[in-house]
């Protein structure tokens, strides 16, 4: 599974500074290797992620013991919650690395290099299917929640630009 998400930092373009340009590869760069040996036939295809797609999916799953969960690779997690209140609330991505979050089917966004997503009361039900897509290994075999947002900020220094 490769995450096909690049960037391109417009820093030169903004603060007209022609050295400052950052590209960022992504996806699959020739040669395509596989345990080291050069993959010629192959193809890539998108991933359903509708919101029926995603239900579906949450259905017809079955269940594991938690102790059981192989969190070393990239996987689909699902579970399940009861929110004892309807109310705005933030996934705490802490122990998760990169992925996608869906809760009752919608998608609520990437999550990686930050602490908390945000998860709109709307969406929230009494009972709720949590399903996650992480792209690399998981540190937990559980989801948190929390009713505020926390911000992750690198120790830098502000300046201003002259």
């Amino acid at each position: 599974m490769v995450h096909n998400v690049g960037s391109f930092e417009y820093t030169s373009y903004l603060f007209n500074q022609p050295n400052f340009i950052n590209f960022e590869e992504n996806g699959l760069h020739p040669p395509i290797t596989l345990d080291g040996v050069p993959i010629e036939d192959w193809s890539s295809c998108p991933i359903d992620l509708s919101k029926a797609s995603i239900h579906k999916l949450a259905k017809t799953t079955s269940a594991t013991d938690p102790s059981n969960l192989n969190l070393s690779s990239p996987g689909v997690y699902i579970g399940y919650f009861n929110a004892s209140e309807l109310a705005d609330t933030f996934f705490y991505s802490t122990g998760w690395n990169k992925g996608q979050l869906f809760i009752n089917g919608y998608n609520m966004g990437r999550y990686w290099s930050m602490m908390t997503l945000y998860v709109p009361k709307p969406y929230i039900k009494k009972r709720n299917v949590v399903v996650m897509i992480d792209l690399l290994e998981a540190d937990l075999g559980y989801i948190e929640f929390v009713d505020h947002h926390i911000f992750k900020f690198k120790n830098t220094t502000v300046s201003t630009l002259e």
